[in-house]
């Protein structure tokens, strides 16, 4: 596959969050012209298979990932245990932490309903 990595958008950073992640041209070109990618910890093991680029952060609460993913990841996980958000929610709001405003969200449906609604509302905010 041939990515245009000249695409007119490039964001600060890619939130990976846990729904599907597809192996299309734009969403390979986000991950390599972003100069930041934050995993949220359910999505990693999908994100390591999608890519080799080893992300800024794994953020989430640690109920979907393990030592194996993170070792293989190369970063140190960033444990955020409050459970009044999701992990997409943890992810965004870790990357405007870091400042970076312009951010692209990858993986945010898809697989769970609930998820998918929760992660749509998060837009607004």
């Amino acid at each position: 596959m041939q990515i245009n990595l000249n695409s007119p958008y490039t964001p600060e950073v890619v939130v990976v969050a846990n729904g599907d992640l597809h192996h299309d041209e734009e969403t390979l070109r986000l991950l390599q012209v972003a100069p930041h990618v934050v995993v949220c910890d359910g999505a990693l093991r999908r994100y390591l298979e999608l890519t080799t680029r080893k992300p800024d952060a794994v953020v989430g609460d640690g109920d979907s990932v393990n030592e194996e993913e993170l070792k293989r990841a190369g970063v140190p996980f960033t444990k955020i245990a409050d459970q009044e958000t999701n992990d997409l929610t943890k992810g965004v709001t870790f990357a405007i932490d870091k400042g970076w405003k312009k951010i692209a969200i990858i993986g945010a449906t898809g697989r769970r309903e609930d998820h998918s609604v929760g992660n749509i509302f998060l837009l607004p905010e």
